[in-house]
Order: structure tokens, then sequence, then C-alpha cells
């Protein structure tokens, strides 16, 4: 996951639906503003459960790239003996 492409995406999103964007902000803001400490504790779970994500993500990608290069490895093309 390239954080490049997560910017790009938002930038994209905000150029195509500005009317939606704007909204969405001024609701964050309004729910900041009136419950911090929700929005902080609501923050921190967000942010835990994306890093729990992430992490697995990582880590399924390892092993599947493992597996690929095991079978590569261990295969070997047959030889035909005339």
């Amino acid at each position: 996951m390239d954080i490049n492409s997560l910017v790009d995406s938002g930038v994209s999103f905000f150029q195509n639906h500005t009317l939606w964007a704007v909204l969405a902000i001024v609701a964050i803001a309004a729910v900041i503003f009136w419950k911090p400490k929700t929005t902080f504790k609501l923050g921190l779970i967000g942010f835990a459960v994306a890093a729990f994500i992430y992490v697995f993500a990582f880590i399924f990608d390892l092993a599947s790239r493992g597996v690929e290069e095991t079978e590569k490895f261990t295969t070997t093309p047959e030889v035909k003996v005339e």
C-alpha cells in the first residue's frame, strides 16, 4: 500500500466531488468541536483498526510471496530424454 496513491485518491475525490467533500469536512469539524473526547476515542479506535488491517495485509502479502518463490524453486521442469 503506497501513501502516494492514497493521497492521489483523496485529491481526486475532492476535485470530482467538491460539495460532498466540503460537507464531510464541515461535519467532521462540527463533531470535533462539540464532542472532542468521543471523536478522539473513535479516531484512536479507527487508527488501531487500520494499523491491524495494514499489518495483517503486509504479513499475508509476504506469506503469499514466500509460497510463490518456494513453488518456483521446488518445481523443476521435466526434461525429455530421447
